[in-house]
């Protein structure tokens, strides 16, 4: 990788694989200005290239920071760690932006992954510059403990086992990469790292709603008279508990998410957990509420409804005062592969907001938690209390 003309392409924005092919079909930089564009095209040569190598409209990254920065990422690329491919020096904010040729806005990327950070999903970029400069700074770690399990190999006072032991604690370059974005989890589609949800807010009743009416008027026909006879099989907490069945299912939206391995490297025991507060009109469910029975003849039993609740769930949520906990658990993901959740949170927000979350990816075999940032948009229609007429 030290030849000349490899170099010179590979400063100009070429993938390691074309720079090498190119150097050893014999080209130079200046033979690859000589030629027209659809024999440079025919070399497999895009447009952007051409046009930075025949009119140089983008200076040349300098030597000495391309070969740090390949050097640094031990010619990797920071997303997949996949060394198996060519790899690109990769521009994290736009140059056309940044007129920044600064280490800290380059990375190393494969070709696939290249073609990621320059693909815009529906919401928003699969591989933003944040996500990128997150993925680059956590492949640097992983590379000086890689160097320091070497490091220590090559010195005498160490044992094999005092190596082995030292180094239980640090994460070869093999850990897995994961990601994760919020998905449709009926039509299997993901929908990037920002999302917007529309509902409508019932405002809470100011006093509770009376029971419900438990007698029942007839007629005895006896100059208008009318008796009232017991109705027991009708529940009294009926029209609060439907009241607070129709607040909660117009106030919270399905939300649900999708998990990526993006590395050669399966993952065990994966789950990914979100930590948030209820101030602010913020409601989070692992499940909407069931629409309340009027007779208590319909009922469920409670050892049917102990059973039901003792069944494993992929998705909970557990509050703790005015904290709550979600978390959902995938499992094995296997490399290279992605895995949906079956089952949706339920989330509401009593007024328009932007809510911030952080979302914690914990695996069995990941030396260290991976952090998300997501962003859900909440669209809120407002409306007056329930009334039982309403109800």
């Amino acid at each position: 990788m030290g030849q000349k003309t490899f170099n010179a392409l590979m400063e100009r924005g070429f993938d390691s694989e074309t720079a090498n092919r190119l150097e050893k079909a014999g080209y130079t930089l200046s033979s690859l200005t000589t030629l027209d564009d659809n024999e440079l095209i025919s070399l497999n040569i895009s447009e952007e290239l051409i046009d930075i190598i025949r009119d140089e409209k983008r200076p040349a990254i300098p030597s000495e920071t391309m070969n740090k920065v390949l050097f640094e990422s031990r010619y990797t690329c920071c997303v997949c760690r996949d060394r198996s491919g060519g790899i690109i020096v990769h521009h994290i904010k736009k140059y056309s932006e940044s007129h920044s040729h600064d280490e800290d806005n380059l990375v190393v990327l494969c070709p696939n992954d290249h073609g990621e950070a320059h693909t815009k999903r529906e919401l928003q970029q699969n591989l933003t510059p944040e996500r990128l400069r997150d993925f680059k700074q956590r492949w640097l770690e992983r590379v000086k403990q890689y160097d320091n399990r070497e490091a220590l190999s090559a010195n005498p006072e160490y044992s094999y086992e005092s190596i082995n032991q030292i180094a239980d604690s640090v994460a070869i370059a093999t850990a897995p990469v994961m990601s994760l974005q919020f998905a449709d989890h009926e039509n299997r589609q993901e929908l990037g790292n920002s999302m917007k949800l529309s509902s409508i807010a019932y405002g809470e009743p100011l006093t509770p709603l009376p029971d419900t009416q438990v007698m029942q008027w007839r007629d005895i026909g006896k100059s208008g008279l009318s008796i009232g006879t017991p109705e027991p099989l009708i529940r009294p907490d009926y029209w609060r508990e439907k009241e607070e069945y129709i607040r909660l299912t117009s106030l919270l939206r399905p939300v649900a998410f999708v998990i990526h391995n993006q590395s050669s490297t399966l993952v065990q025991g994966a789950r990914v957990e979100i930590i948030g507060s209820s101030s602010g009109g913020i409601t989070v469910r692992d499940q909407l509420p069931d629409k309340p029975a009027y007779r208590l003849i319909d009922v469920i039993p409670p050892n049917i409804y102990a059973d039901r609740l003792s069944l494993q769930r992929q998705t909970e949520v557990v509050y703790h005062s005015s904290q709550w906990t979600l978390t959902v658990h995938f499992g094995k993901v296997q490399p290279k592969s992605s895995v949906w959740a079956d089952e949706p949170f339920y989330i509401g927000s009593s007024a328009e907001k932007s809510l911030e979350l952080e979302a914690i990816i914990y695996a069995d075999n990941l030396p260290d938690p991976q952090k998300v940032k997501l962003t859900i948009e909440f669209e809120i229609e407002n409306r007056r209390s329930l009334t039982i007429d309403d109800l």
